[in-house]
């Protein structure tokens, strides 16, 4: 079974399984309940048997020839086998038959986990357009070669990682990014496969071909996920093997010993052998521990989280202290007028009311902060005799005959504006007829569910959280006694913060979560137990260095986070319980002849489908934090 759990994203569930499970189904009950001849059952038996268990036959032979023999296959072909020769036709057949029906299970469970995770990731478009002599030809992705150029029109998805090489445009990054303000794009500046572009046209210079595009990374990392295995999985790879060795001997020792010890007929001793090495198979071993984890990466998935591997969840797990980066993590990006300066010509509410007016016929987020503001202040807005927007810098208007500017200081200095050195750029500039007038500092409006989630990460006894910042000390000050953090510390550079997370590991117990946004925080993501990256999907840093990525941006997902890794060491200890400890009893009752060849169909079969439902518990976990 587990070798069709690693294939990693074959997306079409094998209706041939199905149908030779659902056709052995019905021999088999005819075999049973159908009085027939001895040669029609001879033949039937064959049949069924060639029919559900050839792949298994075949594994054990290949894998024989490697020099693999102790494994699974080759205990049930042996076993299998043995039961034709000793008359046990129907019995031998219902071995594999329902070793058959397990492995669909298997099946089933896995690719909904894969198709959760796969869904998530679903941000290319299928065609493009590339500019070709003179006009545009729509083209697959992967037929586009580094170095062509590509036109993203508004409303359309870049399907390529690139750099503008003409135009401008405000796009929506949230697909892979997950901010919620809008980027403006000009030449020169990187292009992400998933960006879509608001105003504008661009003509995009292709930087990387569809295979090492961000999005086709990223699925790369999923597949690789599937390799990274927690403690608990390196366990039972380790185990199986060696288990499978000491069951081997022990059923020659039953089959050959016994008789010659006890005086019992040789054929009943036999029959237990192969009761036993049946009971032996390690499907449940195998299949459970791995299974559960990839069920827990696969539930994640549906949330809105990337968990890069099984050792990710069993931290997650233990998980005990947060540190939180502020501005991106903590802040939605919902833009709020914080400070306006005037330059002494116009007063504070006027210059929010020429900005707004300027901007009214804008969608741009700066422009809705704006109106707000000037609704909010019940200012009275003149209409606009002109009006131009310019992506990527900002809107030009005429009211009430005088010419407007207002956007960023990339406009100021490309219209010459006089009276702007020795201002901040980090605001949205006013300028009346090419003369500076004032600023507008805006600021992110805390995320509106920050303080659920906190309180729902304290309620799963998960403390101290702290604030480890690259802003003012005032500012992260401020915001621990708005969010009743534990801690908080300011003006923090990259190593900073790194060094932070260090000593907390080396000096208290439990793991370790650092939440960032995956710019300049990769230190830090690297150091920390489990480093989370908000909404940074297309940031290589955050792709590289984060343990888990929260693709929504939403901070609640940190509580559930935590319940999907306590959920799935839970689960993975009860499917251990279950195949170690059903797996003993069986065996014990095998070798003492109390159960039979249908009792051992259960305990092998039917104790991988148990663990393979435990584990499929997963996708309908309440998310819901619990210790």
């Amino acid at each position: 079974m587990s070798e069709r759990a690693a294939k990693p994203f074959d997306y079409q569930l094998d209706a041939g399984m199905l149908i030779r499970a659902v056709l052995g189904m019905i021999g088999l009950t005819v075999l049973l309940l159908a009085d027939l001849s001895d040669t029609v059952s001879v033949v039937l038996s064959l049949v069924l048997y060639v029919l559900v268990g050839t792949d298994v036959v075949f594994t054990a032979v290949r894998k024989l020839l490697k020099g693999n023999i102790f494994n699974e296959y080759f205990l049930m072909t042996i076993a299998t086998v043995g039961a034709f020769l000793l008359g046990d036709m129907a019995e031998g057949v219902a071995v594999m038959l329902f070793y058959l029906v397990g492995e669909f299970f298997q099946e089933l469970a896995s690719r909904r986990s894969r198709h959760s995770i796969v869904a998530l990731l679903d941000l290319r478009p299928d065609r493009v357009r590339v500019l070709k002599d003179g006009g545009e030809v729509w083209c697959a992705p992967e037929d586009v070669a580094v170095g062509d150029l590509i036109a993203v029109n508004p409303g359309e998805r870049a399907a390529l990682d690139g750099l503008v090489a003409d135009g401008a445009a405000d796009v929506d990054t949230q697909a892979i990014t997950g901010e919620a303000v809008p980027r403006s794009l000009i030449a020169g500046d990187l292009v992400l496969a998933g960006f879509v572009a608001l105003t504008g046209r661009l003509i995009v210079k292709v930087e990387k071909v569809y295979g090492e595009s961000t999005a086709s990374r990223i699925l790369a990392l999923v597949r690789e996920a599937e390799t990274k295995k927690a403690s608990a999985e390196r366990f039972i790879s380790r185990f199986a093997g060696t288990y499978t060795k000491i069951v081997v001997l022990l059923a020659v020792l039953l089959g050959l010993f016994m008789p010659l010890a006890t005086g019992a007929p040789f054929e009943l001793w036999l029959r237990r052998a192969l009761v036993f090495l049946v009971i032996s198979c390690p499907c449940a071993l195998v299949v459970s521990i791995p299974l559960t984890f990839f069920a827990g990466i696969g539930a994640g998935a549906r949330r809105g989280m990337l968990v890069k591997g099984g050792h990710v969840l069993e931290a997650l797990a233990g998980v005990e202290r947060v540190y939180f980066d502020k501005t991106g993590t903590l802040t939605t990006g919902s833009l709020t007028v914080a400070r306006v300066v005037s330059s002494g010509h116009h007063g504070e509410e006027s210059l929010i009311r020429l900005a707004a007016a300027a901007e009214r016929h804008s969608a741009h987020p700066v422009a809705l902060a704006l109106n707000r503001e000037a609704k909010a202040l019940g200012l009275f807005l003149p209409d606009t005799e002109t009006f131009r927007e310019m992506p990527g810098y900002g809107v030009e208007a005429r009211i009430e005959g005088d010419l407007m500017l207002v956007g960023n200081m990339r406009l100021m200095m490309r219209e010459a504006v006089s009276d702007v050195s020795d201002v901040p750029a980090a605001a949205v500039h006013v300028a009346v007829n090419g003369r500076y007038a004032g600023r507008i500092e805006l600021q992110d409006d805390l995320k509106d569910n920050a303080m659920d989630a906190l309180a729902s990460l304290r309620a799963g006894r998960i403390g101290p959280l702290t604030l480890l910042s690259g802003d003012r000390h005032e500012a992260a000050r401020r915001m621990k006694d708005l969010l009743s953090l534990d801690e908080a510390a300011g003006e923090l550079l990259p190593e900073d913060k790194a060094r932070c997370i260090e000593m907390s590991r080396q000096h208290a117990s439990g793991k370790t979560m650092f939440v960032g946004d995956g710019i300049n925080d990769a230190p830090a993501l690297m150091m920390a137990d489990v480093g989370v990256a908000m909404g940074s999907l297309g940031k290589d840093a955050a792709i590289e260095s984060a343990d888990m990525v929260i693709m929504t941006d939403d901070l609640m997902r940190l509580p559930e986070a935590v319940s999907l890794g306590r959920a799935t060491k839970r689960v993975a200890i009860q499917n251990l319980v279950i195949a170690l400890g059903g797996k003993a009893a069986f065996l014990i009752l095998g070798a003492l002849g109390l159960v039979g060849i249908w009792g051992a169909v259960f305990a092998d079969t039917g104790l991988a489908l148990l663990t393979i439902l435990n584990a499929a518990r997963l996708f309908f976990l309440n998310p819901s934090i619990s210790r």
